[in-house]
């Protein structure tokens, strides 16, 4: 591995690949954020799109001259977060979504931080405020152990809105992310390598993305499914059975995490009001895991 004074030079290439999930006004937004960094470095911005529209590829334009990669129409995000990676030349490779604004010293934070001799470094992810409900529903149950503030220390879990790999330390596990980049599966099989997982709170994004309560769930249930299939993918059915089983109990945990997260962010009051959805998304979480336990994958092309 290259000595770690190498890795926080300006000259050292990070890659950043930014998935579509809100919209191209969103991305316009991420990219803004991107060009407005302080002391970036050498940067190469990398967008995977499975939609072929002259709205999406009018993105190219943008004065930060991303590169727009074209991915199977209907992949699914993993399969999208996959082909960038793949398609990024960085040293370093940050993986953030269109719907996080990255702060003015984003780069030069992940640079820094790579100075450490961590395999993958994840930040704070904050709210973009104001939002609603549902916003902020989702927010709770997806960022909130990732909500301001941070302390900086090794984690269990680290999330794609706000991540960064020393690229060596990618292509040791390809196979474990080169059809399908999913961040549980990818963190895993880093830390079962022994390398080290790392949560700093100098590297932060703002988090907004607007949904109905519907889509929501959708969604929810989809992340749960995928969550869990690739939780089971190398146990027994003894084992499937008796995870499946603990699936109801986990809207009651959802909610309690989520309320824990709001006290310790002093946002208390914006839990409160986002209860009846956090509830609702987390009954759609649970079915999600319970039916990725009892058959043992995940959803369609997101597996």
């Amino acid at each position: 591995m290259a000595p770690p004074s190498s890795l926080a030079a300006e000259s050292t290439l990070l890659s950043v690949v930014i998935v579509p999930y809100a919209g191209v006004a969103s991305m316009r937004h991420c990219l803004d954020a991107l060009r407005a960094q302080v002391d970036a470095g050498a940067l190469e911005v990398i967008i995977p799109i499975d939609d072929q529209t002259a709205s999406w590829h009018s993105l190219g334009t943008h004065p930060l001259h991303p590169r727009i990669v074209n991915v199977a129409r209907g992949s699914g995000a993993s399969a999208r977060r996959a082909q960038g990676v793949h398609e990024a030349r960085g040293v370093l490779v940050a993986i953030t979504e269109d719907h996080c604004l990255p702060d003015a010293s984003w780069c030069a934070a992940i640079r820094a931080a790579h100075a450490a001799p961590h395999a993958a470094i994840g930040g704070a992810v904050d709210k973009q405020e104001p939002d609603g409900m549902i916003g902020w529903a989702l927010y709770l149950s997806d960022y909130g152990r990732y909500m301001s503030p941070v302390v900086e220390g090794p984690a269990a879990y680290l999330t794609d809105c706000n991540v960064s790999y020393k690229r060596e330390a990618l292509q040791a596990i390809a196979p474990i992310w080169r059809d399908a980049f999913h961040e549980t599966a990818v963190n895993w099989a880093l830390a079962d390598k022994g390398e080290t997982l790392w949560l700093t709170p100098t590297i932060r994004v703002r988090q907004r993305r607007s949904r109905s309560l519907g889509i929501a769930m959708r969604e929810r249930y989809e992340h749960g499914r995928i969550f869990a299939g690739t939780r089971v993918a190398n146990v027994s059915l003894a084992r499937r059975a008796s995870l499946a089983a603990m699936t109801p109990a986990l809207p009651a945990v959802i909610c309690k995490r989520a309320m824990r997260h709001g006290s310790r962010g002093g946002r208390t009051m914006a839990a409160v009001a986002a209860l009846p959805a956090i509830l609702a998304t987390g009954v759609a979480w649970s079915l999600g895991e319970f039916v990725g336990y009892v058959t043992g994958r995940g959803p369609g092309d997101e597996r």
